[in-house]
């Protein structure tokens, strides 16, 4: 099956998917949050303290007489859901359900996308795909239990706790369970954006590609490989004087000649519309590929931090220009000033929109 087919599938699968589950999702987690801000109640009232025997100690919150009142879990909740219209037997038995089809669909996405991974200039789209293969489904109640449970316990009687182990308090091990619920609900939405962000980058790249693929894989060529000729110009024919590559002027000219080989109509210098005020040069359009190349070459003073404090202006920018699907940002560093290139691709890469997929190209 082609790889348009497979996205326009996935897309339709995951359109139905959060329809059918929209509202049901969407009152379980109004429910739950508004649980968990009335559980904070106990919290402000709690007398007690862990690796003691007073650890289900509060002061009376049934008539607000402030005496010492024992409570057990039981009795937090059925409190709780008397404030709110919903049972907790009701929340532990749906979030399961709503979240098992995301889960499944999770497996199919990875497998049906899986041959990206063999696939040149995929790196933005990949590192979507990795994030969705290692996606956490919200916060278990251990891990907010052993979070809130402090690190360092003072207690006179150690061997008790030894034998028998850390009491939680019960309004805490409530919460835990509606962190969870709530949790596992949000992540949701999560793992939708990045489903939808994968799945609508590679539609626009395909779209793009599907109109001129040859002269798209070319260019790819010419960026990938665009060190190794500007080294191979240093060594003229008898030390003649060549082109050398001293700022980023220097890479547009050179850049300019390469891109002439596969592009008819390359236009340099080509004003993008205001934004904030200010309009920006384009340095190369490829008016038919509907696709920009901003050019940049690190040097001292401009690394990490300063490049992506650029690009991230430049591609607001570029979103208002109506011939820009695409925007390549070349960075040349051939003197490797860029501590981590593929994380600065992968951060920037992630400013891909509905309306314009932005590469970060760092080489060599």
């Amino acid at each position: 099956m082609k790889i348009e087919s497979i996205i326009s599938n996935l897309n339709s699968e995951l359109r139905e998917l959060s329809a059918q589950h929209a509202d049901l999702k969407s009152k379980i987690m109004g429910k739950t949050q508004e649980l968990m801000k009335s559980i904070s109640l106990f919290e402000d009232n709690w007398v007690g303290s862990w690796a003691s025997d007073d650890f289900n100690h509060y002061r009376n919150v049934f008539n607000g007489s402030g005496d010492i009142v024992v409570l057990s879990e039981r009795e937090i909740i059925e409190f709780l859901q008397k404030k709110v219209d919903i049972s907790f037997s009701e929340i532990r038995d749906t979030v399961p359900l709503i979240a098992k089809p995301y889960r499944a669909f999770r497996d199919t996405i990875i497998t049906e996308l899986s041959l990206i991974k063999g696939l040149e200039n995929h790196e933005s789209e990949i590192t979507i795909l990795d994030k969705l293969e290692n996606f956490q489904w919200g916060t278990t109640s251990i891990d907010y239990i052993k979070m809130r449970r402090p690190k360092t316990i003072f207690t006179y009687n150690p061997e008790t706790i030894l034998n028998k182990g850390l009491d939680t308090p019960p309004h805490i091990d409530v919460g835990a369970d509606l962190i969870s619920w709530f949790s596992t609900l949000a992540s949701i939405e999560g793992f939708e954006k990045n489903c939808k962000r994968i799945l609508r980058q590679l539609e626009l790249k395909y779209s793009i590609e599907v109109s001129d693929n040859s002269s798209n894989e070319i260019v790819y060529r010419i960026l990938n490989s665009f060190h190794i000729v500007a080294n191979q110009l240093k060594n003229r024919y008898n030390k003649r004087v060549s082109l050398i590559i001293n700022d980023e002027y220097d890479v547009q000219d050179l850049l300019h000649s390469l891109l002439k080989i596969a592009i008819d109509d390359v236009r340099p210098e080509e004003y993008t519309p205001s934004y904030a005020g200010s309009s920006a040069r384009m340095d190369f359009l490829l008016r038919k590929e509907s696709t920009v190349i901003e050019v940049k070459k690190t040097r001292e003073g401009l690394k990490d931090r300063e490049v992506g404090d650029q690009l991230i202006l430049d591609v607001q920018h570029y979103k208002a220009h109506p011939n820009c699907k695409k925007l390549i940002c070349f960075v040349y560093d051939p003197e490797n000033r860029i501590v981590n290139p593929r994380g600065l691709e992968s951060d920037l890469s992630e400013m891909s929109s509905d309306e314009m997929l932005v590469e970060i190209l760092i080489r060599p």
